[in-house]
């Protein structure tokens, strides 16, 4: 859960090998899940209910290099995956 503002996003995060592969991973049950978990978070806490609310994805891949067999990792972000 991330705030900027009067902005609140909850924010799932995974290791794929691709975005396809990350963005895919995230179901409808597992969004429903999160937003399950969003719900009973504002719950908690109170204040934050005049706080507008986001699910977001992010993901990160490794790329590997030709040197070493180094990897480069890359996160991406994508924003307001999904609506409830």
């Amino acid at each position: 859960v991330a705030r900027r503002g009067k902005v609140i996003a909850a924010i799932e995060v995974k290791a794929r090998d691709s975005a396809a592969g990350a963005l895919s991973s995230v179901t409808q049950r597992q969004q429903q899940r999160i937003t399950r978990a969003a719900e009973q978070f504002l719950a908690c806490h109170p204040q934050l209910a005049r706080c507008d609310w986001r699910f977001d994805v992010m993901w990160v891949t490794a790329e590997r290099s030709r040197i070493r067999s180094w990897r480069r990792i890359l996160p991406q972000h994508l924003t307001d995956a999904w609506r409830v």
